[in-house]
């Protein structure tokens, strides 16, 4: 192994559904370290949304050990092209590895948790 690199655990989603209009495809991957002294959070989390009128792509990045940079993509004018940062969070869309790997790692006590990528999407939250 590059001592650049790390084991990782990764978990790919897709949800597809019928609103009754038109069907929708949601795809999430999360990419959690294995050496959880090392890595407390997942490296990365994408997740992407298309129906009919279009496409959202939303990507977490770990950039320190507490906090992610957040690119949001989306053909809904207002959304745009969003980049922001989130500091000292909680991901969601990674507690199912953090289970998979070991319940013990779940955070415990009071912290922010930020709602999986996919829900901020499909309800057009802006960070």
């Amino acid at each position: 192994q590059d001592s650049n690199s790390t084991w990782i655990l990764k978990n790919i989603q897709l949800r597809k559904f019928n609103t009754g209009v038109y069907d929708y495809s949601l795809f999430t991957s999360v990419f959690t370290p294995i050496d959880r002294q090392k890595f407390t959070k997942s490296l990365k989390v994408s997740a992407s949304s298309q129906e009919w009128c279009g496409t959202i792509f939303t990507q977490f990045n770990l950039i320190n050990a507490y906090d992610y940079n957040v690119e949001q993509r989306s053909y809904f004018e207002k959304e745009g092209d969003i980049n922001s940062r989130i500091k000292r969070s909680f991901l969601e869309d990674e507690v199912f590895n953090i289970i998979r790997m070991n319940p013990a790692f779940l955070k415990k006590g009071r912290f922010r948790m930020i709602p999986p990528a996919n829900y901020i999407q499909l309800k057009h939250i802006q960070r």
